[in-house]
């Protein structure tokens, strides 16, 4: 029995040499959430960035939209006028 069991030992250590051969390289669990925690902070790294830069762009163009909406809103009323006076020329003699 005892070879038996001596022999069990010899093999399992064999075995868990080549494992550990074999499986060196492979990437623990702790590794994999390591680098899968590294990525999503660069991405809400990247995505903090991108909407800094919309909320900038948004911010200008709503400023500049402000400012032309007076200046539109006088050239139309300057040309509704214009149409008028026109109009009770052609029509109105």
């Amino acid at each position: 029995m005892k070879k038996g069991v001596d022999g069990a030992v010899k093999e399992l250590k064999s075995l868990s040499g080549s494992v550990e051969k074999n499986l060196g390289d492979v990437a623990t669990k702790d590794d994999v959430k390591k680098i899968a925690s590294n990525v999503n902070s660069g991405i809400k790294d990247q995505l903090e960035d991108a909407a800094k830069d919309i909320k900038g762009h948004v911010e200008t163009t709503l400023k500049k939209a402000g400012d032309g909406h007076k200046a539109i809103h006088k050239t139309v009323s300057k040309n509704q006028k214009y149409l008028k006076r026109i109009y009770k020329d052609l029509h109105h003699r």
